[in-house]
C-alpha cells in the first residue's frame, strides 16, 4: 500500500502483499456498540483483527458476539504489559502490529475526545502514536 506525500515521493507503509492487513477496531459506549460483533466478521473476511473495547462498551457487547480468533484488549491491559520503565505500553505495540485503526461505532462524544486527548481509555492512547508530528 503506497500513498503519495507532499513533495510527490511514493512512500510504503510495510504492509507486505503476502499477508492480510492488519486492523485495530475499538468500539465506544454507544448503544451502536450491539452490533460490534458484527463489523469484526465483516473485517475478519479479509483482514487481521484485534480488538479494542471500553468499560461502557462492555454494557452493549455480548460477549458470545466477538469472533473466537479476535484478541480483546480493554483498559486493564494497558497496565498489566507495563511493569518497569523501559517496558512498551499495550497501545505502542498495538500500534506497531496494526496497519489501520477504526472506531465503530463512533459517537460525537467520544470523537471530540479523541481530537482533543480528553481521556485515558485505552483507544485513545492508541491513537496518540498515529498522530501526524505537526
Amino acid at each position: 500500500m503506497a500513498s503519495t506525500s507532499a513533495i510527490g515521493k511514493s512512500v510504503t507503509h510495510g504492509l507486505d502483499a503476502k499477508r492480510k492487513p492488519r486492523i485495530v477496531i475499538g468500539a465506544c459506549g454507544s448503544v451502536a456498540a450491539m452490533k460490534f460483533g458484527l463489523v469484526l466478521r465483516a473485517f475478519m473476511e479479509w483482514a487481521e483483527v484485534h480488538a479494542i473495547v471500553t468499560k461502557p462498551s462492555c454494557h452493549f457487547i455480548a460477549e458470545a458476539s466477538i469472533p473466537k480468533d479476535v484478541i480483546v484488549f480493554n483498559d486493564e491491559h494497558e497496565w498489566q504489559a507495563w511493569k518497569q520503565l523501559g517496558d512498551t505500553a499495550a497501545h505502542i505495540k498495538l500500534a506497531n502490529w496494526a496497519d489501520i485503526f477504526l472506531i465503530a461505532p463512533l459517537s460525537a462524544h467520544t470523537l471530540a475526545k479523541v481530537i482533543n486527548y480528553c481521556s485515558l481509555i485505552t483507544y485513545n492512547l492508541f491513537t496518540h502514536p498515529w498522530w501526524p508530528i505537526n
